[in-house]
């Protein structure tokens, strides 16, 4: 019996780059996710991130070499042909010499052909090991490097080539963004809800919830759009453990969904135990009094998690508290006919009075609900009401991923919105998000050594944002950097 296995990796303290703020959070959420919900067992995953705890008497953190070691490992040791391996990275990666190299921890941007991961070395030895494989990068664009084309195309024609599912966060024109408020990047927080759903039994219907929810959270922060880039071979349509799992999946997707695309909202928690067939297990890296530990934090973790917890900022949607059992006969059938008049007349009358208030209070943001998180009760949560308004509207339709002048013209337009209307408030929340962009904007030409864009951008803050300080300090240390270069 072939036997699943996960390597989730999240960097978000590099040696030599600057750092990220929700990568980490991105693997350790995955790898819960994969061991509590989806049947893995927690000896098969490994996670490597900066703060993981170590395996036997090797350090777990996702430096080069320990990232190479643990390959090889467990291609001599463990793995099986025809096993399964979903291989997740959030973090950076890089094109050189026509090559996709992930950036471990200490990689040198100087140095990127000695110090990175070339992907196509990666998965030529998954290939040769005879794995099943499903690749999930959620990579942001490292700047300041040697790096000479964007990022993604090369691993997208090996994945094709050697028959392997692959999922990008966005296009390689495009680039990968975090989210605060979600605590995640927006395609892993859309991965994440798409998983946690019933309605995602196989990877291509994967494919097609994470193609339409991406880009929606995307817009719905006020983000660029990202559109994932997915390729499924035919014969790797299911990557997940089968029996008990996909029994759970059918038996809670017999009733069809209304509206499928909308409907975010947790079914069940599937939460079967997949008993193990003697497979080989990667706790055997680690001492007797570890393994015992970690048992005990996946037991918590898996309580908290169905006892409606948040893990890590990935649980948008409460798990229902209970189903009802259409086994039992109904109540309803066994009352006289005048009494279920009564109810079924006096229940539809008090539907209907409901459902026009909520559509009147909720007219604009009906359609589309906030994803939760448990860390951030900033006045960016208001968007989840979608208050919108023309000036919003034409402000938002400015902007121009990686162009700061785009983000400079929809500030000017949504501070025409006058204190006391009722988008006021999402506005400034708007503005202050957009400064943030182009700050971001006018580090990146910094770091590739652009001085002079990099100061023109950063004067594109406007006073009284969140961004301001921060970008005339920046605009100072630019220019003494430029007076000593020249």
């Amino acid at each position: 019996m072939a036997n699943y296995w996960a390597i989730t990796i999240g960097i978000n303290q590099y040696e030599l780059f600057q750092p990220l703020g929700w990568a980490q959070n991105d693997a350790e959420a995955l790898n819960d996710l994969l061991v509590t919900e989806l049947g893995f067992l927690e000896g098969n995953c490994l996670l490597m991130t900066n703060s993981s705890p170590a395996r036997g008497e090797r350090s777990s953190h996702p430096n080069r070499e320990n990232i190479l070691y643990f390959l090889q490992e467990l291609e001599a040791k463990f793995w099986q042909p025809g096993d399964y391996l979903w291989f997740f990275l959030s973090g950076y990666g890089v094109n050189y010499n026509n090559k996709d190299y992930l950036l471990p921890q200490d990689a040198n941007p100087d140095r990127i052909g000695e110090t990175a991961i070339p992907v196509g070395e990666i998965m030529q030895g998954f290939q040769t090991a005879g794995l099943n494989v499903l690749l999930i990068f959620d990579i942001n664009r490292a700047f300041g490097t040697q790096a000479d084309a964007p990022v993604g195309q090369e691993m997208l024609d090996l994945a094709r080539e050697l028959n392997m599912a692959i999922m990008l966060s966005c296009s390689p024109e495009q680039f990968s963004h975090e989210s605060s408020e979600l605590g995640h990047g927006f395609f892993t927080a859309a991965l994440l809800e798409a998983l946690s759903s019933a309605q995602c039994r196989s990877l291509k219907d994967l494919d097609s919830y994470l193609s339409y929810l991406a880009p929606q959270l995307c817009q719905h922060h006020w983000r660029p759009i990202q559109n994932p880039v997915i390729a499924i071979p035919e014969r790797l349509n299911s990557m997940f453990p089968a029996s008990e799992l996909e029994e759970a999946w059918k038996h809670d997707s017999n009733e069809q969904l209304i509206f499928p695309q909308e409907s975010f909202a947790q079914i069940l928690p599937l939460a079967q135990e997949i008993q193990s067939q003697k497979s080989p297990d990667l706790n055997s890296f680690l001492p007797e009094n570890q393994i015992a530990e970690n048992k005990n934090q996946s037991t918590v973790t898996s309580l908290q998690s169905h006892g409606g917890g948040n893990r890590g900022g990935s649980r948008f949607i409460p798990i229902l508290p209970f189903a009802k059992d259409y086994a039992q006969p109904s109540t309803l059938q066994s009352a006289p006919l005048w009494q279920q008049f009564i109810w079924w007349g006096g229940g539809t009358i008090v539907g209907v009075i409901v459902m026009g208030t909520i559509i009147l209070q909720n007219h604009a943001s009906f359609r589309l609900h906030k994803l939760s998180t448990p860390h951030n009760t900033s006045s960016k949560s208001e968007f989840s009401q979608n208050l919108t308004s023309p000036l919003l509207d034409t402000a938002k339709s400015l902007i121009r991923p990686d162009q700061a002048s785009s983000y400079g013209d929809a500030i000017k337009m949504a501070k025409k919105i006058p204190p006391g209307q009722p988008e006021f408030d999402l506005a400034q929340a708007a503005i202050n998000d957009w400064s943030d962009q182009i700050l971001q904007l006018a580090k990146n030409h910094a770091d590739q050594g652009e001085l002079s864009q990099a100061i023109e951008t950063a004067g594109l803050v406007p006073p009284q944002t969140s961004a301001f300080e921060d970008a005339q300090d920046a605009i100072q240390k630019w220019r003494r950097q430029k007076d000593r270069g020249g």
